[in-house]
């Protein structure tokens, strides 16, 4: 598994610590925390490149994984093809997801962000899921429900992006058939992943600006080296949960 393509944040051991073996942690922990095991189902809610895809695949765990990115799409389908996985891939927007089916587990990674609607995706958790089974999802945090830079929403999230509202998401929690296991301050993680992918970004300035032009490199080094700045002066939070249906 290649962790360079996770796109919410590690889990390290150490501050040094190469950004893939943290990667690999924090899907091991999503898996742990969600009691998987080997033919068990998980929904992965916004599948991205395929990193938890491939990794619960190749441990014999039945993922499906949704997106709504045609290039996403494309990317797990001939990932799960030519790895063999146990998994599918489905072009599909959760809240509106119907499978004859429910899940043992699912897990939202970095994608809390894009569905602001808390009590609605709590009426899916519990709609999707077996009794006992559990949430895994992580994300960024603001304070405030929609609080967030200008700047993110023109050049970087187009769309419905919002930080996780803590105090908001769990208040929906409590309203719900949903009953919160765990959740742990993520912020110092999330402050050493957007640093390292800043890095990995400067070290390939020259092929991002031959392939995608100078005004997108600028763009993206301002974000994630602010970001990086943001999380270290505790101005955005970040948060890992664990969620278990009731019976």
């Amino acid at each position: 598994m290649d962790g360079s393509r996770c796109y919410s944040h590690a889990l390290f051991e150490s501050d040094d610590e190469p950004l893939e073996i943290a990667q690999r942690r924090k899907l091991d922990f999503a898996i742990s925390s969600c009691r998987l095991k080997p033919g068990d189902s998980v929904l992965d809610v916004g599948g991205g490149w395929g990193t938890f895809t491939e990794h619960a695949g190749q441990k014999g765990i039945h993922v499906t994984s949704l997106t709504l990115a045609e290039n996403s799409y494309t990317y797990i389908a001939e990932l799960i093809r030519y790895k063999k996985l146990p998994c599918r891939v489905i072009y599909q927007d959760f809240l509106t997801y119907m499978p004859g089916e429910r899940y043992d587990a699912i897990v939202v990674l970095g994608v809390i962000e894009h569905l602001p609607d808390y009590r609605a995706v709590m009426t899916q958790f519990e709609r999707l899921l077996k009794p006992g089974g559990r949430v895994y999802l992580d994300a960024s945090a603001y304070r405030k429900k929609y609080d967030h830079p200008a700047f993110l929403a023109r050049y970087i999230f187009p769309g419905g992006h919002s930080c996780l509202c803590l105090h908001d998401f769990l208040r929906e929690v409590s309203r719900s058939g949903m009953d919160l296991v765990a959740a742990y301050n993520d912020r110092h993680n999330y402050y050493l992943t957007s640093k390292q992918w800043a890095e990995k970004l400067d070290a390939g300035k020259d092929e991002i600006i031959g392939r995608w032009g100078e005004s997108l490199y600028r763009r993206f080094r301002l974000y994630l080296w602010g970001v990086t700045f943001a999380f270290l002066n505790k101005s955005i939070d970040a948060y890992r949960v664990v969620l278990e249906r009731l019976e």
